[in-house]
């Protein structure tokens, strides 16, 4: 039995209620045209234009200049596909630099990016630029650690011995002595980053290994960032570097740190909060184009109950003083492989009023198992909510149980990219 080609087609075309009905309706002119050969070519670029057309822009009609560059842009994705060293294919520490002098790089780096919702408060500003700049600032002091790290300080006079680390050094003395300051730059920077000039693969050769390595570094640059004048000018460059790319909304998850000044006094969260949203503010000041930031309060997930607790609770009041940068509130770590499953964490319940309103941005959970990073993430619903009360989101690596004296509550996993 013969069976026209166009009917084929048909069969192996997925379903689709969106699928326009002239795209249908071609392929059966092409049938009962009685043809039994192929489809004729205009019908079949008609088809593929119509396509075209369901998807994201596909309506958009490009000006000739615009037609121009796309083409350009082909050419261009086609060359760097061609190369022999294909850089997707490649560690992206050997790749970084082969990346920074692509040609289609330097292009994108210019197109609109709209806005980067998953940002973290330590790592936004280039590793060269806190050395070179910030560590050449006066009063600034490094310790070596047991762990082959650094810790800084800035002060006003000659910091405290800090445990498990070594005397105190005032970087500004200990460049004097150094006939060569660029390998000690070189040598300090290498101790915030990742990154390697000898095989990553050899360094790190585990994820234990590499998350160990990535935890120091933001712990070496803690000291450096949270002295008040660094972290304003930090903040204003860290807006500045993705404003040159062209993103022009931030969301970042923040921890919202103690800022210390140079006699040693600190700073609660209000007032961090409140130094981001004046560093904003003097942003898009300069900057009109630049749409803003919103911040999202983070806490470790190991914390126990009584730190979340307070860490819940002072993410409200920050929600209510600050209703317009203020996001919400998350939980984010690493869960270690051999912890996978095997423990669920109470649930907890939290009541606060009515009139003050916490979103819950759940971040994705980086549960190893094997080579697959799992995403889980649980908010609590409830059709007999009071109206008085509500509860907050809790988590667990299994489903979730009720919480005591929840029995019609029920447990709900939001899909939302952006928010779980």
């Amino acid at each position: 039995m013969f069976i026209p080609v166009a009917a084929l087609l048909l069969r192996t075309m997925p379903a689709s209620p969106q699928r326009p009905p002239a795209a249908v309706l071609l392929l059966l002119v092409s049938c009962l045209s009685g043809s039994l050969s192929i489809p004729d070519p205009r019908l079949r670029e008609a088809l593929i234009q119509l396509e075209d057309g369901m998807q994201a822009g596909g309506k958009i009609k490009l000006t000739d200049a615009e037609k121009r560059l796309d083409d350009q842009l082909f050419k261009m994705k086609q060359e760097e596909m061609g190369r022999p060293d294909f850089l997707p294919a490649m560690h992206f520490f050997k790749a970084r630099d082969l990346i920074r002098a692509s040609p289609i790089f330097s292009v994108l780096q210019k197109m609109p990016k709209g806005g980067a919702l998953h940002l973290h408060d330590f790592s936004i500003v280039d590793v060269e630029w806190l050395v070179k700049n910030v560590t050449y600032r006066p009063n600034c002091y490094m310790c070596f650690t047991d762990k082959q790290s650094v810790r800084f300080i800035f002060s006003s006079q000659w910091p405290k011995p800090r445990p498990q680390c070594s005397p105190w050094v005032l970087l500004e003395n200990l460049r004097a002595k150094t006939g060569n300051t660029t390998e000690l730059d070189n040598s300090i920077m290498n101790n915030l980053t990742l990154f390697t000039d000898e095989d990553p693969e050899a360094v790190y050769p585990s994820q234990d290994v590499v998350w160990d390595r990535f935890e120091q570094t933001f712990q070496a640059v803690w000291g450096l960032v949270t002295y008040v004048p660094v972290f304003r000018d930090y903040f204003y460059r860290g807006l500045g570097l993705f404003y040159a790319d062209n993103v022009m909304y931030l969301e970042v998850r923040v921890l919202l740190p103690e800022l210390y000044e140079l006699d040693g006094s600190t700073h609660d969260k209000t007032f961090t909060l409140k130094v981001y949203q004046d560093v904003t503010e003097q942003f898009t000041a300069k900057y009109p184009d630049f749409f803003g930031v919103r911040f999202i309060s983070s806490v470790p997930r190991a914390v126990n109950v009584s730190v979340m607790t307070e860490a819940v609770e002072e993410a409200m009041k920050l929600q209510k003083d600050f209703p317009h940068i203020m996001a919400g509130f998350d939980m984010a770590v690493r869960i270690r492989a051999d912890r996978c499953g095997t423990s669920e964490r109470p649930c907890r319940c939290l009541r606060r009023e009515a009139s003050t309103s916490l979103s819950s941005f759940m971040q994705e959970k980086q549960i190893l198992r094997g080579q697959t990073w799992i995403r889980t993430c649980w908010t609590l619903f409830s059709s007999t909510r009071p109206a008085s009360a509500t509860d907050l989101p809790s988590f667990a690596i299994r489903w979730p149980k009720i919480c005591p004296g929840r029995a019609r509550w029920r447990w709900k996993c939001v899909p939302s990219p952006t928010r779980c």
